[in-house]
């Protein structure tokens, strides 16, 4: 984000920190990247579903704030 509008960038971080749910939006974000690379890279991801769909609801959060930042 930062090297396509650096002010795009700033009000993404200010508004994600300013969110009650930043950590769990970050760690959702976090985990479903690794659950992605275990399953590309041959592994069996062992999750729930319930777990994933929670991480997919946060991170549908973090695209609205992203959304927000880039108005």
């Amino acid at each position: 984000l930062k090297s396509f509008n650096p002010e795009w960038n700033n009000k993404f971080k200010i508004n994600l920190n300013a969110n009650n749910d930043c950590e769990q939006i970050k760690s959702s974000i976090k985990s479903l990247n690794e659950l992605r690379n275990e399953f590309a890279h041959g592994g069996n991801p062992n999750t729930s579903l319930k777990d994933t769909k929670d991480y997919f609801k946060f991170c549908i959060e973090m695209l609205k704030i992203l959304e927000e930042s880039l108005e």
